[in-house]
């Protein structure tokens, strides 16, 4: 009585294991869904830099290809001191910005 409870409970194990397999290969089989690529990045033509709440543009053209260059960015920074008119702000600094290549 016990060995044909045990080949009668395989049995049903056996029938619920092979449905669930063939249930889940037909879903893999039948159900298709698009894999989305990732989004090549759009290559722009200038470098943004944040600074403060300014932001300001760098053209890679004007960049080269060297471990260290200094780029300088003429009458763009804060206002300098003009002393016949201290209210005068219109005359300006120069932003000067060093970029580091990292190999």
């Amino acid at each position: 009585m016990n060995i044909s409870f045990s080949t009668r409970e395989n049995k049903k194990a056996a029938i619920y294991t092979s449905i669930i397999c063939v249930t889940l290969l037909l879903i893999f089989l039948l159900i298709k869904w698009d894999i989305n690529l990732p989004i090549e990045p759009i290559v722009q033509d200038q470098i943004e830099i944040n600074l403060g709440n300014r932001i300001f543009y760098i053209e890679r053209n004007k960049l080269f290809m060297i471990k260290v260059q200094t780029f300088r960015m003429k009458s763009e920074g804060i206002a300098k001191i003009n002393e016949e008119n201290i209210y005068d702000i219109s005359i300006k600094g120069d932003i000067i910005i060093n970029i580091f290549i990292d190999t």
